[in-house]
């Protein structure tokens, strides 16, 4: 599984992070925002917590981690 951050973009006091994925099984996006309380919500094209979870351990496995 491939994975990177496709894009940070703010709408007023939202911030949004586009996950962009690639697998075996396709391809697509996860949409991190805040709601209007401040709670994180992931827009997954319905896929399984899962397999959100795999796509952002793919993510942090390419990462370059700083201290």
């Amino acid at each position: 599984m491939e994975a990177y951050i496709e894009s940070v973009s703010k709408r007023d006091e939202y911030t949004f992070v586009t996950i962009h994925w690639s697998a075996d099984i396709g391809f697509g996006e996860l949409i991190l925002s805040t709601d209007s309380e401040g709670k994180l919500e992931i827009k997954t094209e319905y896929m399984s917590k899962e397999f959100v979870m795999k796509v952002l351990t793919a993510l942090v496995d390419k990462a370059l981690l700083i201290d």
